[in-house]
């Protein structure tokens, strides 16, 4: 993709992203592309809530990897891994001023939101953290981002991913379940 192909998708892309709300509007939080590039932060959150399809997603898993990695402890030249990385997005057409901005304020971001958690590295998410950055360090950047879970609703009742009702009927609170759904209290 050309570097102007890459602009004109990377604008439709912030435009559709501006347009949507772009913040997890079910109350979570994370990056978002339009917020790393109008340089507003957001709220603390576990990772970042933008699509792998994103045209920033690349710059922002590599630095969303980094910042975690180093938090954790690992052994890698983190300036190594970026400076390596911008290196193959220039040679790929990518505006690197954009990927630049967009890989230092996330990884900016997501070093101090993690800074202070002491029970952040986590078995579970040092085993992920080891996958992504062992694929980085080989120059394997594709974005491996968490998305957010799709939690189907099926009448009354919000069910898991295997459709399974989260609640059961109860004949005896129905009524009062449900005004205090209107009234935005449950």
């Amino acid at each position: 993709m050309t570097g102007k192909a890459f602009a004109a998708a990377a604008g439709v892309a912030l435009t559709a992203l501006v347009l949507a709300g772009c913040g997890n509007s079910s109350g979570g939080s994370g990056i978002t592309t339009a917020g790393l590039l109008d340089g507003n932060k957001p709220a603390a959150g576990e990772g970042p809530r933008i699509s792998n399809d994103d045209p920033m997603a690349r710059p922002v898993q590599v630095a969303w990897t980094s910042a975690r990695a180093q938090r954790c402890g690992f052994n890698f030249n983190a300036a190594n891994l970026r400076g390596n990385f911008i290196a193959a997005e220039q040679r790929n057409g990518q505006p690197v001023d954009q990927v630049t901005k967009v890989y230092d304020q996330t990884f900016a971001q997501i070093a101090t939101q993690i800074a202070g958690q002491g029970d952040f590295c986590s078995d579970k998410k040092t085993a992920q953290i080891k996958a992504d950055l062992t694929r980085h360090l080989a120059g394997d950047y594709t974005p491996n981002l968490p998305q957010p879970k799709v939690v189907a609703q099926k009448g009354w009742f919000e069910t898991d991913e295997d459709g399974k009702a989260k609640e059961t009927f109860n004949s005896g609170t129905f009524w009062r379940d449900l005004e205090d759904r209107k009234q935005g209290r449950k």
